[in-house]
Formats: structure tokens, C-alpha cells, sequence
């Protein structure tokens, strides 16, 4: 779903982040879902889901930046 060499990269991490934040981050950016709707369809607070998505965000940025991948300031 992301073009070129910040897409491949990208991708490849998003299926290396642990279970729960992959797929929070998935519902959330791939999908479009509201924290409470992701919260209330995995029955999870909103807190956990929170905490899922800031913590997968962190791991892919610091994976592009180990990879030398420029975001343009999104990930």
C-alpha cells in the first residue's frame, strides 16, 4: 500500500512489530478505524490502544532511521 524504497521498507517492519501494535497500527492507518472503534472491536480501553499505536509508530521510525529512509516528517 506505500510506493518506492520507503514503502518496501516500510512494509517489511509493519510485519515485524510484536502481534498487538501491528494490529492496531493496521486498524488505525490501513483501515481508517477510530481509537475507539479499534478499542471497543478488540475489546481493549482506549488507553491500550494508545499506547499500542505510539509504541508501533516509535519502533518504525526508528527502524526507517536505522534504514536511512527519509519519512518527510510522517510516518
Amino acid at each position: 500500500a506505500y510506493a518506492g524504497e520507503l514503502g518496501e521498507v516500510l512494509e517489511q517492519e509493519i510485519q515485524r512489530l510484536p502481534p498487538g501494535q501491528r494490529v492496531v497500527f493496521i486498524m488505525r492507518h490501513h483501515q481508517g478505524l477510530k481509537l475507539g472503534e479499534i478499542a471497543e472491536s478488540l475489546g481493549l480501553a482506549e488507553g491500550t490502544v494508545k499506547r499500542q499505536l505510539h509504541a508501533a509508530v516509535h519502533r518504525l521510525r526508528q527502524a526507517l532511521t536505522v534504514a536511512n529512509v527519509t519519512t518527510g516528517g510522517q510516518a
